[in-house]
């Protein structure tokens, strides 16, 4: 122990004394050392495996180092007398040599009319400065990066209504509609700056992470079937087919604008994955008198085996020319709102299948309040 490069800084008697009044300690994968703010206490000097050191920035830990075998740790506040700048982690098993900040000042001389110590802590000093400047400017740039993912995503998803609301105005203004179509395309533009507005809606309450929910009775096949109505022609122009199978006389309590988004970022999502087209069926059926089940399945390439395990997550884009990423996290904060389940099969090459679970009755997941 005593040729580890920070102990070989001193002379062999002085760290003879550091190593006699240290201990040597050992932690598990995971374990917190200490804490960002914790009284400076000690040194430490790794004597196997890996130390993490993070900082605290906006609710979260920033990544500041490693300190690996032959490295030491937390000198900044034993120095300059300062509290804990960053949290210290083991990553894996690690063992560690804990040398008590009062014995190593000794060792160094004090720090009372000593210009080499002094010179130390203004460096130190200097040091924590640049490190909280960096977090900052860190998380400066990923505020705006998230900003232009945001906007980005916003725009692509809008495209979408807007684009039924410019075949519908583009219809009337040929001339060729009757007034049957003319009603229809009215009520379709309606329709679709309502879905504008339930989209802008759902991005706050996604940010703000809870759902309101306005419960209504809902036949869910003929819900359904108009949804299928509102959706198919768009989708036919991007070249897929969109179809629903449907029994009669389904009854549930849920918020329609919720459930209808659901299916829209469900249905959207697999129109752009499968890219030249394909199809999309949905299934409604009753597994037991409590909940129903709509199944969405599609034609496509399947979900890529690297992003499962995290599909749910926010600003997941893999497979997608474009989007935010958000459609499939504010899905499942929808469906969880009403108590319900959101999964999914994929087979690669084969398509995916998502399960939504909802109860017959009304039934709010815990932190999200019903709507009036």
């Amino acid at each position: 122990m005593m040729d580890h490069p920070f102990l070989s800084i001193f002379e062999p008697s002085a760290a003879a004394r550091l190593l006699d009044h240290s201990r040597i300690l050992e932690f598990e994968d995971g374990s917190v050392i200490f804490r960002e703010g914790d009284p400076a206490d000690a040194l430490y000097v790794v004597l196997q495996g890996q130390v993490s050191l993070t900082t605290s920035a906006a609710g979260r830990q920033e990544y500041l180092a490693v300190a690996s075998e032959d490295d030491f740790f937390g000198e900044f506040g034993v120095l300059d007398g300062e509290s804990r700048s960053a949290q210290a982690t083991a990553v894996g098993c690690v063992r560690l040599l804990r040398i008590p900040s009062n014995v190593l000042i000794d060792e160094l001389g004090g720090t009372e009319n000593n210009p080499a110590i002094r010179l130390m802590i203004q460096t130190i000093r200097k040091m924590r400065q640049s490190n909280r400047m960096y977090v900052d400017e860190l998380l400066r740039r990923e505020k705006l990066s998230l900003l232009g993912q945001v906007v980005l995503g916003v725009v692509h998803d809008f495209r979408s209504p807007f684009s039924v609301i410019l075949m519908a105005t583009e219809l009337m203004q040929s001339g060729l509609a009757d007034s049957n179509a003319m009603k229809e395309c009215c009520a379709l533009i309606v329709e679709q700056v309502e879905r504008v507005n339930a989209m802008a809606e759902e991005v706050l309450d996604y940010s703000r992470g809870k759902t309101s929910l306005r419960l209504e009775k809902i036949e869910l096949g003929q819900f359904l079937r108009r949804f299928v109505d509102l959706n198919k022609r768009f989708l036919h122009s991007r070249g897929v087919e969109l179809s629903a199978a449907a029994p009669e006389s389904c009854m549930i309590e849920a918020d329609p604008g919720r459930l209808q988004r659901v299916l829209q970022n469900l249905v959207y999502n697999a129109t752009d994955a499968m890219g030249k087209g394909g199809s999309i069926a949905i299934d409604l059926e009753q597994p037991d008198a409590d909940s129903v089940r709509i199944d969405v399945k599609d034609s496509g390439p399947g979900i890529p085996d690297e992003i499962r395990d995290r599909l749910f997550e926010p600003f997941q884009t893999k497979g997608k020319a474009k989007g935010l990423g958000l459609g499939l996290a504010i899905a499942r904060q929808f469906v969880e709102s009403h108590g319900g389940e959101l999964t999914f099969d994929s087979v690669k090459g084969k398509g995916s299948t998502f399960h939504i679970r909802l109860p017959m009755r009304r039934q709010v997941a815990e932190g999200a309040p019903p709507g009036p």
